[in-house]
């Protein structure tokens, strides 16, 4: 018993200190972490939310913010890892390899992910609930 517990005060301790902000934002890379290994949205989700939830109420940051951390760190990753069946299934049909997609995709990638970034810290600003 207690296990997830036990996950959630792991997770939480190295974030507890830190600003709302960055906490949201460490939130937000857990997820995009999570998401090389669970590319499924809905798989990822039953996994995670019953950590990030309770997660969120320790740091200090609203629930909402955690399912806006969940969904910007799934869907924009999605593009990008190599574990991801329809990106790979589509790269396979254009017959482009991973590396070299990666070579095209990157910049645009870490655009994505620095947007994500202001997202969440101008979400955690405005009190979003």
């Amino acid at each position: 018993g207690q296990v997830l517990h036990t996950i959630v005060h792991g997770m939480a301790e190295p974030l507890v200190g830190l600003p709302a902000e960055l906490s949201a934002v460490g939130m937000l890379g857990i997820q995009s972490l999570i998401n090389l290994f669970v590319s499924s949205g809905s798989g990822q989700a039953y996994l995670t939310m019953p950590l990030m939830a309770p997660l969120s109420d320790l740091v200090g940051v609203s629930r909402q913010i955690a399912v806006l951390a969940f969904q910007l760190g799934d869907g924009l990753t999605n593009i990008v890892i190599p574990t991801s069946a329809s990106l790979i299934g589509c790269l396979g049909a254009v017959k482009l390899g991973w590396g070299d997609w990666l070579k095209v995709i990157w910049r645009f990638q870490l655009m994505l992910m620095l947007m994500s970034v202001a997202a969440i810290v101008i979400a955690v600003l405005i009190g979003f609930k």
